[in-house]
């Protein structure tokens, strides 16, 4: 029997445009094989990537919005495997505090763009070469040949190496969602410049991993999505917080805001946060497999379960405990083994999958649920200002 994804790739050409489905779908349902094609252009371009990493001292990540969740996904992991100052900044953040964000020492920006047409993303490139050209290096990391940013890139007066992910990966749909996951897995890649071998059979797992979420996980959020719940708690550790992220967005921005969200760290939450926790509320949580961690996660699912509070929680895990089971409503497990640094591509995906079938069950167009244009693919409205030379 086919799954409500698969039914949704079935459709005719006619009723996908009709439902707003050409787009949001396949890009969901493409990851695994795109993810393959990156790592392998990643490995083919590691000697290119590896010479400008070498010259900074620190490694800044930046982008906006899913693109700056990108950056916030493998800051940990990065951090880790290359023994650099690691920091995800968000390119709003850069626009507004240039000066105070951007080192007085040798450093790489990594900008994160699905269409690198956004205009903070363009003016942090331009910033840093403006007030550091003599310390600033750059990778673009983008979805879109023909976009701002890859020319930027292009004829930089400072070191500049652009990538460019595969063409699939330049998402038509309002949402990012292969570009996010695709980006997250070609950033990996610069921590294992020395092991390609090791990232090559990393990405093989969570491509397999994310295939069995796909077969598995759309009939399970296809059934969540059709029930009542208006607001939705995103819950991570780590590398996993900069998932949490992505989530919340992604069923924020599918639902037209009509579900509310928020991405809370699995700690943070008890500090303030658990009072947005109600009735209605669906607590979606990406469980760390790290022994250490997973304590405090435990605890945090014990207390929600004790309280008695929100809709129904679900666990996306590498593999479940008894406890696990017990304490939470809906459990989808990867069957990976992998480190918890590597999961947010994967884990990512049955978020992608409630986001797609929550946006159906409120009768809005995924590819484009928001239909008073209250916000865009590319963001609109956005002036850059001259700023000041010293």
């Amino acid at each position: 029997m086919a799954s409500a994804l698969e039914r949704i790739l079935q459709q005719s050409a006619e009723d996908a445009e009709r439902l707003g489905l050409e787009h949001m779908p396949r890009e969901v349902n493409q990851q695994p094989q795109v993810w393959r094609q990156t790592a392998e252009y990643i490995i083919s371009q590691k000697d290119k990537i590896s010479d400008i990493l070498g010259k900074g001292q620190q490694l800044i990540l930046s982008g906006a919005g899913t693109s700056d969740y990108v950056g916030r996904s493998v800051e940990t992991l990065l951090r880790k495997r290359l023994g650099k100052d690691v920091v995800s900044r968000p390119s709003t953040d850069l626009v507004t505090d240039p000066e105070g964000l951007f080192p007085k020492k040798p450093f790489v920006l990594v900008s994160f763009a699905r269409s690198g047409n956004s205009p903070e993303g363009n003016a942090a490139f331009e910033l840093a070469n403006q007030l550091r050209p003599e310390f600033a290096h750059h990778i673009v990391v983008t979805c879109n040949p023909d976009g701002v940013l890859a020319r930027l890139a292009k004829e930089s007066k400072t070191p500049a190496l652009l990538l460019l992910m595969p063409p699939e990966t330049n998402d038509k749909a309002l949402a990012m969602t292969s570009s996010y996951s695709s980006m997250v897995v070609a950033a990996q890649g610069f921590g294992y410049l020395d092991e390609p071998e090791t990232y090559k059979s990393q990405v093989e797992q969570l491509a397999k991993g994310a295939e069995g979420f796909l077969a598995a996980a759309a009939d399970p959020m296809e059934e969540l999505a059709g029930e009542g719940f208006a607001r939705g708690v995103f819950l991570g550790s780590g590398a996993l917080f900069g998932a949490a992220w992505e989530g919340h967005l992604k069923v924020q921005e599918m639902t037209a805001g009509k579900v509310i969200c928020k991405a809370e760290s699995m700690l943070g939450l008890r500090h303030g946060p658990m009072a947005v926790v109600h009735d209605d509320t669906v607590v979606f949580t990406f469980l760390s497999s790290d022994p250490y961690v997973a304590k405090y996660e435990l605890d945090l699912l014990r207390e929600i379960k004790l309280k008695g509070i929100g809709y129904k929680t679900v666990a996306v895990c590498q593999k479940a405990t008894t406890e696990v089971e017990e304490l939470v409503d809906i459990v989808l497990e990867s069957k990976t083994e992998l480190p918890d640094f590597v999961l947010p591509p994967l884990f990512i995906v049955p978020a992608q999958l409630l986001a797609l079938f929550k946006s159906l069950a409120f009768g809005l167009k995924p590819d484009n649920p928001s239909e008073g244009g209250v916000i865009n693919r590319v963001v609109q409205g956005v002036q850059i200002y001259p700023y000041p030379s010293a």
